[in-house]
């Protein structure tokens, strides 16, 4: 499902408005994941509202294997209720990543 299949989840995105800060990029319902990262949004029912789910382009399992504890809080999936909160997950894993694996070439 697109954000144009979904017409509240994407003016949830749209609403967000998120405040630049600190070297931090607006994000607009345009703004892509990073090369490698799937995404799609829930469909809302009465009970719950659409959320937006991005998948990691890494294996986490072989990294927790390789790397123990240092990779703990690598995910192989992060949730956010906007597009805008789902970057922001998905940012948080990346630069983990790059954290985990700067130590490895072989990464």
């Amino acid at each position: 499902m697109t954000q144009a299949d979904n017409a509240p989840a994407l003016r949830r995105s749209l609403d967000s408005d998120p405040t630049p800060g600190q070297r931090q990029a607006v994000i607009t319902a345009k703004t892509p994941l990073p090369t490698g990262w799937g995404s799609f949004c829930s469909r809302p029912d009465s009970e719950h509202p659409s959320h937006w789910y991005a998948t990691a382009p890494w294996n986490v399992f072989s990294l927790k294997e390789k790397f123990g504890t240092q990779a703990e809080y690598l995910a192989q999936g992060v949730v956010a209720e906007t597009w805008a909160e789902l970057h922001a997950a998905v940012q948080a894993q990346v630069q983990l990543y790059e954290e985990v694996t700067a130590s490895s070439p072989e990464e």
